[in-house]
């Protein structure tokens, strides 16, 4: 992950991640060395299908924004 970063980015640039809240958490803790946190969001996506009534359906995004 470190090389797709640094060869995407120059020293001042930014970066968004796309992911579920728990995968969010772990890039964020894996970052916080390597990168500037600067931003979250959280999106709720509401496409009123739900696939199974027996669990629950993951229907939001995390959007992380980080820094060099």
């Amino acid at each position: 992950m470190d090389r797709i970063i640094a060869a995407k980015n120059e020293k001042s640039g930014s970066f968004y991640i796309f992911n579920t809240p728990y995968h969010c958490a772990l890039f964020l803790h894996y970052l916080q060395e390597k990168a500037v946190f600067q931003n979250s969001i959280t999106w709720y996506k509401k496409d009123g299908l739900s696939t199974t009534k027996k669990r629950f359906v993951n229907n939001q995004e995390s959007i992380l924004h980080n820094g060099f």
